[in-house]
């Protein structure tokens, strides 16, 4: 039996399948330029999960339009989502090819964002040719760039395909941990594609670990949440995952009822990655039944869908399972030479060199991670000095200005006050003159009261009075 890894790509491709009626109608009434592109773009993504043949209409008809444009960014998207429909039916190295395509262009753009969504996706696509050392190096470099944009809903998704990487290098604790934490993270996000494909990864490391309750646990709410979405192929997949996890607790026959539903989805709308692995598990199953034609069928078929995407783990696990049957039926050349070829792909797989490679690009990527800190760590220094020195400056200027507004207006209050005191003597000056001329006017005025007053007493002094000169009349006129 085997289980599939549920690889992140970037969120911001997928769509639900809604209000496909309306971008419809807003098409044919819009004008052939870059928005007409990207409402091409919208419509195939509304479409991927629900009819393979209308996304593909679609992304053909954006991808025309924006060469005749020369619309860089349309071009651009049209080469990612051809790149994820050549993913899904597990050709791989068109999938390279267009996704290499995208990246160029994303990159003559400086569109970060895309160019970290590309590289993360590139990265998914090494992780299912089992070539993790390349796969975690692109995965790093996305990351990188996520981060140092603050994109947590990008970093998230190569979170999860790193973790990927620890499963299969069977570091299953490891990948867990980091399972769970982007499941917290997309629960915050509410990121429900997110968050399915987590618990089915979640459900492929506990059922590597043999706990397949738990395992089932896991991949029933992933199942749940692409049924809510409408997602036919993950759908697809999920199902033949149980049908795994029941296989190994003996349930052979309910194990083959979710395959044959899972073949079922995938037949109809060709989803060769669900049929390949479908045909995968119950291939093995048959062998188990000793159906040895049937899982001869099975298992061949499997193998056309693994060599034409470059699946080399999945090659190696058909070999494996092919020597057996060989040896079920007695033919042990057959058995031998499957046998080599299984040996032969998984060392190419897990040897010791990739793991070496696994390990420098983990200790390269710690290293970076670290010396990213370190410079954020003193950029922020260097930012709070530059801040504090020019608070400081604004200070010493505030202060400057006050203290010169403070020096103009000392400089007008004394001169208003010398001013005022010039004033204030001018006036005193001026009354101790006028005091003294009125005192001299007055001293004048006594003077003259004083000499009137004089000649009066002269005056009188020379002339009698009346009376005396009465008496004088009288006494003459008593004389006479």
């Amino acid at each position: 039996m085997r289980v599939i890894f549920f690889l992140l790509l970037s969120s911001s491709f997928f769509a639900q399948p809604h209000e496909i009626d309306s971008l419809k109608a807003v098409i044919q009434k819009q004008k052939a330029d870059s928005n007409l592109v990207n409402q091409y773009h919208v419509l195939a993504s509304k479409y991927f999960f629900v009819e393979r043949d209308s996304a593909m209409h679609y992304i053909l008809k954006s991808k025309l339009l924006a060469e005749k444009l020369n619309y860089k960014r349309g071009l651009s998207n049209a080469f990612f989502q051809l790149g994820y429909a050549d993913y899904q039916n597990g050709n791989f190295f068109k999938t390279i090819e267009h996704w290499n395509a995208s990246l160029a262009l994303k990159n003559q753009m400086n569109d970060k964002s895309g160019v970290a969504k590309v590289l993360g996706s590139l990265g998914a696509v090494y992780i299912s040719q089992s070539n993790f050392p390349k796969a975690l190096e692109l995965c790093n470099k996305a990351l990188f760039i996520y981060d140092s944009i603050q994109d947590q809903a990008g970093s998230v998704y190569q979170l999860g395909n790193i973790a990927i990487i620890h499963q299969y290098n069977k570091d299953y604790n490891k990948a867990i941990e980091t399972y769970k934490r982007v499941v917290d993270i997309c629960l915050k996000l509410n990121d429900e594609r997110g968050l399915a494909l987590q618990y089915g990864n979640l459900g492929s490391a506990y059922h590597a670990m043999k706990e397949f309750t738990t395992a089932i646990e896991y991949v029933e709410q992933a199942l749940s949440l692409f049924d809510k979405m409408s997602d036919m192929e993950h759908q697809a997949l999920m199902l033949t995952t149980l049908g795994a996890c029941y296989e190994n607790l003996g349930e052979l026959d309910k194990a083959m009822d979710y395959h044959f539903k899972s073949i079922a989805i995938a037949e109809k709308n060709n989803y060769q990655m669900a049929l390949g692995l479908a045909y995968f598990n119950m291939g093995n199953i048959e062998l188990k039944q000793k159906k040895y034609k049937d899982a001869q069928n099975h298992l061949a078929k499997c193998l056309s869908f693994a060599k034409s995407g470059g699946n080399l783990e999945q090659q190696s696990n058909v070999h494996k399972s092919l020597s057996f049957l060989d040896s079920l039926q007695g033919n042990f050349k057959g058995a031998f030479l499957n046998h080599r070829l299984y040996k032969i792909l998984e060392d190419s797989i897990y040897n010791e060199n990739k793991r070496k490679d696994l390990t420098r690009i983990e200790l390269n990527y710690e290293f970076q991670k670290k010396e990213m800190a370190n410079k954020a760590e003193q950029d922020l220094k260097d930012a709070v000095y530059v801040a504090e020195h020019k608070k400081q400056k604004m200070i010493l200027a505030l202060v400057s200005g006050i203290l010169f507004i403070l020096g103009l207006f000392a400089i007008f209050i004394f001169r208003s006050l010398k001013t005022t005191r010039k004033q204030k003597m001018a006036i005193e000056v001026k009354n101790k003159e006028t005091e003294l001329q009125k005192k001299i006017i007055e001293e004048k005025n006594k003077d003259i009261t004083d000499s009137i007053i004089y000649a009066k007493r002269i005056q009188k002094a020379m002339m009698p009075n009346d009376v005396l000169i009465q008496k004088n009349l009288i006494k003459l006129k008593k004389n006479g």
